[in-house]
């Protein structure tokens, strides 16, 4: 009889840790409310840089903006916010949620300048295409001849195409430095900001 109580006695707490456990993995896991951080808000509005992503001739130029911190920030951002701007040394007249024009050249134009320039300097390159405080569409464009850049002491001379050459498409045809094709034809944009793709990588310094 003796042996039979300790069977019942240990079968009563076996039922009894399988129900506690049953119970537990079958209860609702607890949501435990954060507060946002200070400074932080969620947005589904895509940077310009989530727009570029896609292009696949642009492959070289994102390759170089992804090893540059403070340009590839800039770029990824759907506002420019102070702290931003101070964390990437632009001076406090390019701050204040300016827009850009960036001129991608694409992964052509890269390859075939690096048949006569080392691969150096990669950051300022890219400081050499962007230009702040503007987001400048085709049009806009067609009315400027001098555009500053994140380089600094550096300018982008801009021209229309030939009369020939602008018969022959429905697009603004527009050159930079010279004889750089902007493709007016396929802008990328943002809520903040443009870019364009260039056949020619813009030297360091143009002289007409």
């Amino acid at each position: 009889m003796l042996y039979y109580k300790d069977l019942l006695t240990w079968l009563f707490l076996l039922s009894t840790i399988t129900v506690l456990v049953a119970s537990t993995s079958l209860s609702s896991p607890q949501l435990l409310y954060q507060a946002p951080l200070k400074g932080h808000r969620f947005t589904n509005e895509q940077s310009l840089f989530d727009k570029l992503a896609p292009e696949s001739d642009l492959s070289i130029f994102l390759e170089i903006l992804m090893h540059n911190d403070l340009l590839f920030s800039y770029l990824n951002s759907t506002t420019i916010t102070i702290s931003s701007i101070a964390e990437t040394g632009i001076t406090e007249e390019q701050q204040s949620g300016e827009p850009l024009t960036v001129f991608c050249p694409t992964n052509r134009a890269f390859l075939e300048y690096w048949k006569t320039q080392p691969k150096k300097s990669w950051e300022r390159i890219l400081e050499r295409h962007i230009v702040p405080q503007k987001r400048l569409d085709a049009t806009s464009l067609e009315h400027v001849n001098i555009l500053n850049t994140l380089l600094p002491g550096s300018t982008i001379h801009v021209k229309l195409g030939p009369s020939s050459l602008i018969q022959q498409q429905q697009h603004p045809v527009i050159l930079l430095d010279g004889d750089t094709l902007v493709d007016t034809s396929h802008p990328i944009q943002s809520s903040l900001s443009i870019a364009y793709k260039i056949d020619h990588v813009l030297p360091f310094f143009f002289i007409e």
